[in-house]
């Protein structure tokens, strides 16, 4: 399998801005660093599924 297509790292102080924009406060202890890898496995179905969806909007 290949890497990932797209990688992104949430670090803390992002959740931390995230969070205080909206009232709520975030501890360091309580954030651990969130990292989001995506996979491709069958792009051509998935486009043609959305190009579908946008059809039936």
């Amino acid at each position: 399998m290949r890497g990932p297509m797209f990688s992104l790292t949430i670090p803390f102080e992002k959740a931390r801005n995230f969070k205080k924009r909206s009232g709520q406060y975030l501890r360091e202890s309580q954030y651990h660093e969130l990292t989001i890898d995506l996979y491709l496995k069958k792009a051509f179905y998935i486009i043609k599924n959305v190009h579908f969806l946008k059809n039936m909007l």
